[in-house]
């Protein structure tokens, strides 16, 4: 908002999603730009939310705010998962402090890992129902709380621990002879070949984190939210091998603690870890 020097710069609201408790929806709507605003950063908006990039649409924040208002002062409860930025999205941060507390619920509090940490919406629908979600934007999500709070709702409305694990990979034992740079291959050559094999897809950045990039000790180790994101990605490694140099089958051993597999070029451990 304004330009040159007096330019600020914020997040916004793009969307809103409301649910009755029987999953009936009650609101779903576009929010518009705000006046004299124009748009810097919308990719989370176009390839989280799938929305298209015509901010000029929609209803004005303040409609959907003085639905929330409405709920709020009629003695309705409020659900929402981690629902502090929610409100906080829709400026409605006096919501927190005016309304009794019993009146507001964030499920992201009742369901927790065994260790005490938080998690995504989706990974605590899948670990309670045993299916994902379909939410991609924001009344997929809301629909998905719900049905959460409902299922805690019946199971005594105490706090659930999900036994989530990290999962992880990491690379290292970097082999420059046997992937064809030669026994002098250095730094360019190593992030070279780091790249071109080991870096995730551009559509997996959302399932995994790079934990640790240590170029110097040539180790780069990922951690991912399911088995199955890991094993997609690992399949992906062994095809760009394949592609370099020649097919091969990876030696494999199966370690105390972790499984192994033994690349001509580089070696993987894969381990799993309570969250």
């Amino acid at each position: 908002q304004g330009k040159g020097l007096d330019a600020r710069e914020f997040s916004v609201t793009v969307s809103v999603g409301i649910v009755s408790e029987m999953l009936e929806t009650i609101l779903y709507a576009r929010v518009r730009m705000p006046a004299r605003c124009q748009v810097w950063d919308d990719a989370f908006a176009r390839t989280v939310g799938a929305l298209q990039p015509d901010w000029a649409l929609g209803i004005r924040v303040d409609i959907a705010c003085a639905l929330v208002r409405e709920f709020v002062d009629d003695g309705h409860i409020l659900v929402g998962w981690q629902i502090e930025q929610d409100l906080r999205g829709l400026k409605l941060e006096d919501i927190l402090t005016n309304t009794p507390r019993e009146q507001i619920v964030d499920l992201s509090d009742e369901f927790k890992t065994t260790q005490g940490n938080k998690c995504q919406l989706s990974e605590a629908y899948r670990e309670i129902f045993g299916r994902t979600g379909s939410a991609h934007d924001a009344i997929g999500d809301a629909k998905m709380t719900m049905e959460l709070y409902n299922w805690w709702r019946t199971h005594s409305m105490q706090p659930t621990p999900l036994r989530l694990c990290w999962y992880y990979v990491k690379w290292h034992s970097w082999r420059p002879v046997e992937a064809g740079l030669g026994a002098h291959a250095g730094l360019d050559e190593y992030e070279a070949y780091r790249w071109k094999v080991l870096r995730p897809e551009r559509s997996d950045r959302s399932t995994c984190i790079e934990e640790l990039d240590d170029a110097l000790r040539k180790e780069f180790v990922l951690k991912f939210r399911t088995d199955s994101e890991r094993v997609a990605y690992f399949n992906l490694v062994k095809r760009r091998l394949c592609a370099l140099h020649r097919c091969e089958a990876p030696a494999v051993r199966a370690l105390e603690t972790m499984s192994r597999c033994d690349f001509a070029s580089i070696t993987g451990d894969m381990y799993d870890l309570f969250r």
